[in-house]
């Protein structure tokens, strides 16, 4: 059985109406859940560095400030015993870093390494409130190793997990967008990361007080 064809080049033969039409009838390769998991093991991995690194930094400041005599004494205890309050600040960092790549540029760089990019499902660049809604989706999809995912995924023609259907989301295969207007993912992925750092950074400085 042959393949299913999913990339068509752009055409350069029709009017500019028609092009509207034909960029919504182009088939799209949809991204697989394997491909799509790797985007995310890639996603968290440098997640995990780039924490550290913030942590680090914001542990220097606290450091500096309490030489100031700003910081209380026992700083390092209350670091070492941080509270559920700190958990949620990294989900939080974490649902901010993927909100914003996606919305802004279309995709985190694990995605952008993977060849990924997300849109809704009109083909058009992905809201920052969709992106929001697919991320927060993501917790429940992520459950069981990711099977609930794989199981949505595997019933939906345009492989999507639940917090896509959700959210109204697709994920496709750059490569298969043809001439569907994307944004650049460099500013998304700079932005996200900025503010990924700053709030890991806050985190380590508000503990210590």
């Amino acid at each position: 059985m042959q393949p299913p064809n999913w990339y068509a080049p752009p055409r350069t033969d029709v009017a500019p109406n028609e092009l509207a039409s034909d960029l919504w009838r182009a088939p799209l390769e949809p991204g697989t859940f394997g491909i799509r998991g790797t985007a995310q093991v890639i996603d968290t991995v440098i997640g995990l560095i780039v924490a550290f690194v913030a942590g680090a930094a914001g542990g220097f400041v606290v450091g500096v400030l309490a030489a100031a005599g700003i910081v209380p004494p026992g700083w390092e205890s209350r670091l070492e015993h941080a509270g559920a309050g700190t958990f949620l600040m990294g989900l939080f960092a974490s649902l901010f870093y993927h909100a914003v790549a996606e919305s802004l540029g279309g995709a985190t760089l694990g995605k952008v390494i993977c060849g990924l990019r997300v849109l809704t499902d009109r083909r058009e660049p992905c809201t920052l409130p969709k992106a929001i809604g697919r991320n927060l989706a993501y917790y429940i999809d992520s459950l069981f190793f990711g099977m609930v995912a794989w199981s949505a995924m595997s019933n939906s023609p345009q492989r999507q997990r639940y917090g896509d259907r959700w959210a109204g989301t697709i994920v496709v295969y750059k490569r298969s967008a043809g001439q569907i207007p994307m944004r650049n993912p460099a500013l998304g992925i700079t932005i996200a990361f900025a503010g990924y750092i700053a709030i890991h950074a806050s985190m380590v400085i508000i503990d210590a007080f």
